[in-house]
Formats: structure tokens, C-alpha cells, sequence
């Protein structure tokens, strides 16, 4: 049984200089009027429509935090719709001070039948794997972290280790009916939390 791996995809490129289809679009209707006004030879015209295609091209391409002016325009519509509707009133009881045990996982609606199972310790570091069982959907699912030296400088006999055993595990889980997704995450640098503090 072969087996296709297709998940991995490049960023996304825009089609011109980086943006993308809409963006590109709108900077484009804020654009020709000045055309429209310069080939009619009305300069007053052209030059305050100049001055507002040059406010839109700013709120449109310049990023703040990664998202430009109407990203952030779209995100706060999106929030206060939310809010209006009642979709961002749930907090958890530990936000809220209300807590009770902490063995159980506080999870909004749904996502209440959601039971998080600690595996027995492993390995000298006493570390555990997380089972995590979806009472909704009737599925299970683990999750583990395997850190390592890497495979760049390690010698040819430990490279062909790791690789039969990623082998065996992607063979296991091609066998058995009951494995639908392996996710790997794999992080070359080691983990200082600052990306998740940004």
C-alpha cells in the first residue's frame, strides 16, 4: 500500500510584487481615477485623488504586526459581530477564578467532551505521552515530543536507526484502519518560548 504525502506547502507568493489578488485589486480602483482625471486634464483633480490612492495604498499594503490597516479592519468587524452575537462570551473557569480540578480540561461548547489522558512515564526524564480522547467524535488521539540531537552530525548506523523507525511507525499506521493523520512538527533550534511570547 503506498502512501502519499502531500501536506507540505510553499508560502503563498502574491502575483504582483507580493500582493495578492484583492489587495491588488483595490489598489488599482484607488489608481485610476487618478489616470481618468489626469487624461481629462483636470490637475487639481488628479493630484487630490493622487494623495487619496496614496492613503489607500498605505492602509492596504503597509503591514502593522504582520496585518495590514483593512486586516485589522476585517479582524475587528469580525470580533464585534462575535461579540454582538455572543460567540466570545464563554472564558474559562480559571480566567475566571472559578476553578475546580484541575485534572479536567476546560474547554468551551462542544469541545466539553474533549478528556485529556496522561501515559505512564518514560525514559530517564520521566516524561509522559498525552492521549487525548474526543467523547463527541468517538476518536483518540496522542500526542508525544521526541527531542534529539539531530541526524546531521550523528554517524551511519544511528541515521539508519531513526529511519527505520520512522519507517516502522508510518508502516503501522498504513496497516492499521484505525490511524488516519500523523501530524510531525519538527523544529530545528531549540524552544526558548520567544516566538510564543511574541
Amino acid at each position: 500500500m503506498a502512501a502519499v504525502y502531500d501536506d507540505y506547502g510553499p508560502d503563498r507568493v502574491g502575483f504582483f510584487f507580493g500582493l495578492t489578488g484583492p489587495r491588488l485589486a483595490a489598489l488599482t480602483l484607488a489608481v485610476i481615477p487618478v489616470f481618468v482625471a489626469a487624461n481629462q486634464q483636470r490637475w487639481l483633480l488628479a493630484a487630490q485623488l493622487a494623495a487619496l490612492a496614496a492613503v489607500v495604498t498605505v492602509l492596504v499594503v503597509v503591514p502593522v504586526r504582520d496585518r495590514s490597516a483593512t486586516g485589522w479592519l476585517l479582524a475587528s468587524l469580525s470580533f464585534a459581530a462575535g461579540k454582538a452575537f455572543g460567540w466570545t462570551s464563554w472564558r474559562s473557569k480559571a480566567a475566571t477564578g472559578k476553578a475546580e480540578t484541575l485534572e479536567n480540561a476546560d474547554l468551551p461548547g462542544v469541545m466539553t467532551g474533549i478528556e485529556v489522558h496522561d501515559g505512564a512515564p518514560k525514559g530517564p526524564a520521566q516524561t509522559r505521552y498525552a492521549v487525548i480522547q474526543d467523547h463527541g467524535l468517538r476518536t483518540w488521539a496522542m500526542t508525544a515530543a521526541i527531542r534529539h540531537p539531530g541526524v546531521g552530525m550523528a554517524e551511519g548506523e544511528r541515521r539508519d536507526q531513526y529511519g527505520r523507525g520512522l519507517t516502522e511507525l508510518l508502516d503501522v499506521a498504513a496497516r492499521a484502519s484505525l490511524i488516519s493523520d500523523i501530524v510531525f512538527q519538527v523544529r530545528t533550534v531549540p524552544d526558548d518560548g520567544a516566538e510564543r511570547q511574541q
